[in-house]
């Protein structure tokens, strides 16, 4: 499942590093739980899995351990829940 997304991926503070994009909303306002993971050597993107809850204005932190958590964010309101 590639997905094409409508905004550069701030080519300059990420050059050359893998991105994870979480969540969001779709072109016809859906909120989404995909997580995908852009190779820039390759060009590609990869699903890396599904998260629990749609979410959207939330945050995704890396940790240590190279895990990212993924935090907060709104559905139709404010979510406390967080997940890895």
């Amino acid at each position: 499942m590639t997905m094409t997304y409508p905004f550069p991926v701030l080519e300059d503070e990420f050059k050359g590093k893998k991105v994870l994009v979480t969540g969001g909303m779709n072109r016809v306002g859906y909120l989404l739980r995909n997580a995908e993971l852009n190779d820039p050597a390759t060009g590609m993107w990869t699903a890396t899995g599904l998260m629990t809850r749609h979410r959207e204005f939330h945050t995704a932190t890396l940790l240590r351990s190279g895990m990212v958590l993924v935090g907060g964010g709104f559905k139709k309101r404010e979510s406390r829940a967080a997940e890895l």
